[in-house]
């Protein structure tokens, strides 16, 4: 028997219906993982930045058990710093510091660098990663801790070094709102760094 031609050419191929929802069903997806690439690469930011902070914690630390030297100024000269290393944090700021105390005072205002600058001109500014914030210190709107060799005595928010713990938060900078992803860094006056 001999089959018609029309017969054989409908079981072979696609009709136009089937690669329209095909296509549509992959526009669709193709979508949905690009908006959802943006919010992962955003909180990704963050826990990175988290880690930087921590990071930084920790070489603040180092540098004071290790007596790293730094040049104090013309009445110190290039000394271990008496008060070792601190670190500076304020709320709403995309930065935070890591200073020396040069004089020992466990604070950012009553010690002087080089040139009679202040410590806060002549520390070392880091940077967070674009559009993350530092949205709540404990203890008020700034936070310092101080590291002081050869232990290190972990001093937070200066001076008195009574504080038991505080934390840092983090936040994306565009979502600081109320059930939105946030990370804390605790560190304790043992040092130890805890991240939430």
């Amino acid at each position: 028997m001999i089959q018609s031609s029309s017969h054989r050419f409908k079981e072979k191929g696609f009709n136009l219906i089937e690669l329209l929802v095909v296509i549509s069903i992959i526009t669709i997806i193709t979508g949905i993982i690009l908006v959802n690439y943006k919010s992962g690469e955003d909180f990704f930011a963050l826990k990175r930045s988290a880690n930087k902070v921590a990071q930084d914690i920790r070489i603040a630390q180092q540098m004071s058990m290790s007596a790293k030297q730094i040049n104090c100024g013309v009445d110190l000269g290039t000394i271990v710093p008496l008060g070792g290393y601190a670190l500076s944090f304020t709320e709403n700021e995309t930065s935070y510091q890591t200073i020396p105390d040069c004089d020992g005072s466990n604070s950012l205002t009553a010690s002087l660098g080089p040139a009679g600058e202040s410590e806060e001109d002549f520390g070392i500014q880091n940077l967070l990663e674009s559009g993350i914030i530092i949205k709540d210190v404990d203890l008020g709107t700034s936070l310092y801790f101080n590291f002081i060799p050869p232990i290190p005595k972990v001093c937070i928010a200066g001076g008195d070094c009574l504080v038991d713990e505080a934390f840092i938060t983090l936040c994306i900078s565009k979502q600081c709102n109320p059930g939105d992803p946030v990370i804390n860094i605790i560190i304790n006056n043992a040092g130890l760094i805890e991240q939430e």
